[in-house]
C-alpha cells in the first residue's frame, strides 16, 4: 500500500487533536495515553507495529510526569502520535524497521517541550476569559457563555494542533538531514537505546510515587509478571 502525504498528515492530525483534547481540557478517558493514542495512529496511517513499539517505549515516561491539576510537562501524547507519523513518512508505504520507529521516537521526544510552551500559551489566554463572561453576563449576555466556553476550547485545540505541526515538521527536516548519520548508528545499538526509555519511565515513576516500599512493591510485581511468562 502506498503511503501518500496528505491522508498521513491529516490522519495523525485528527489523532493529535482527539488525543491533545483528551489529554486535559476534555473526557480525559485516557486516549492520551502513548499506550492508546499510539497504535490507534499506527492503525490510521497504516504503521501498526510501529505504533505498537512507540506506545510501550513512551508509556512509562508519560506515567513518570502526568499532566495533573496545574502541573503542565511536555506533551508526550503529541510526542508520540507525531513519532509514528514520521515512521510513516520515513517508511514510505513499507514496513518500518525497529530502528527506524526508534528513530522517529528519539526525534519527537525533545520537541514535546514544544507543548508545554504552547499549552502555557493556552492557560493564559483561557486565564482571561473569566473576567470578559462577566462583563458580557452584566450586559445581560446569556450566549456569551456558550460562545467563551467555545473560545477556551479553540485555544486548546490551537496549542494541540500546533504542537503535532512542530513535532512532525520538525523531526522530518531534522530527520531528513541526520538519518544518513545516525540511522547506521541506531541500527548497530537501537536494543539497548530502547530498553533504556522505559528504565528511564520507570526510575522516574518510582521516585515520584507516594507509596510506602513502593520499590519492593515495583520489584514483586516485575518478578511475579517475569515468573508468570516462563511458566506459561
Amino acid at each position: 500500500m502506498e503511503t501518500t502525504l496528505l491522508p498521513t498528515l491529516m490522519g495523525g492530525a485528527l489523532m493529535a487533536l482527539l488525543a491533545g483534547l483528551d489529554r486535559m481540557p476534555v473526557g480525559q478517558f485516557m486516549l492520551c495515553r502513548p499506550l492508546v493514542c499510539a497504535p490507534l495512529t499506527g492503525m490510521v496511517v497504516g504503521q501498526l507495529q510501529a505504533g505498537l513499539t512507540v506506545g510501550i517505549l513512551a508509556e512509562l515516561i508519560w506515567l513518570g510526569r502526568l499532566p495533573v491539576g496545574a502541573t503542565v510537562p511536555p506533551d508526550d501524547t503529541q510526542a508520540s502520535v507525531g513519532a509514528v507519523v514520521l515512521c510513516a513518512l520515513f517508511a514510505g508505504g513499507e514496513n518500518v524497521s525497529a530502528a527506524q520507529t526508534l528513530y522517529c521516537l528519539l526525534l519527537a521526544l525533545p520537541l514535546a517541550k514544544t507543548g508545554l510552551l504552547l499549552e502555557h500559551w493556552a492557560r493564559r489566554r483561557n486565564d482571561r476569559l473569566p473576567d470578559l463572561l462577566l462583563a458580557r453576563l452584566e450586559r445581560e449576555d446569556d450566549a456569551a457563555v456558550e460562545r467563551i466556553h467555545l473560545r477556551g476550547l479553540i485555544h486548546f485545540t490551537l496549542a494541540c494542533l500546533g504542537t503535532y505541526t512542530i513535532v512532525v515538521g520538525a523531526g522530518w527536516v531534522v530527520g531528513r538531514a541526520l538519518e544518513p548519520l545516525a540511522l547506521p548508528v541506531i541500527g548497530q545499538i537501537h536494543f539497548p537505546v530502547g530498553l533504556s526509555l522505559p528504565l528511564v519511565g520507570a526510575s522516574v515513576l518510582l521516585a515520584t510515587l507516594n507509596v510506602s516500599r513502593s520499590l519492593t512493591l515495583f520489584c514483586a510485581s516485575f518478578l511475579a509478571v517475569y515468573l508468570a511468562g516462563w511458566v506459561l
